[in-house]
């Protein structure tokens, strides 16, 4: 296996693994602790994940399990386990979150680029529609204002309406 999976030729005892530089150096520290505690307390069965040099100085990710024989006195004496190769799996696990990542950022994005077009929907509404409204009441009022002629009171007051109501039905769509 040592071989054909990491490309070792000789042999490597499994102790020789977790103390020696075949380890990540930044897992090295964390598989010795746990190795450690499984030993020195009653636990039967010890497992770590972690990063595996490879004969040709790649790391390949692996989960270590063993079983842990023990004496009578419950002294460890002898371990039994094997190496798995999860390299493929923790790739295409990375793989799945960054597309899953992506995806968000797209929906986040489609969603600001509705909210945008929403808002300059309403912004044009309310510039072309309720603004022009208003604009023809205020010449409307000063057109009574300089005639004394009550009949653009009556068209001011119903373009007033008018606006109120757009700015009704603009509410009313937010």
């Amino acid at each position: 296996g040592f071989s054909t999976i990491f490309g070792y030729e000789e042999m490597i005892s499994s102790l020789e693994i977790r103390m020696s530089s075949i380890i990540h150096p930044d897992d090295k520290e964390r598989v010795r602790a746990e190795l450690e505690n499984a030993l020195a307390g009653q636990a039967l069965t010890w497992q770590s994940e972690y990063r595996f040099k490879c004969a040709d100085g790649k790391y390949k990710y692996v989960i270590d399990k063993a079983y842990i024989i023990r004496n009578e006195k419950g002294d460890a004496v002898r371990m039994i386990g094997a190496v798995q190769d999860v390299t493929e799996q923790r790739r295409l696990e990375e793989q799945l979150a960054s597309e899953e990542a992506r995806k968000k950022k797209d929906v986040l994005q489609a969603i600001i680029y509705a909210q945008e077009r929403e808002r300059n929907e309403i912004s044009h509404e309310l510039h072309d529609n309720v603004s022009q409204i208003l604009t023809t009441c205020k010449l409307l009022l000063e057109a009574a204002v300089q005639q004394n002629d009550p009949k653009y009171l009556q068209q001011t007051k119903e373009n007033l309406q008018k606006a109120i109501d757009e700015m009704r039905k603009i509410s009313h769509r937010l």
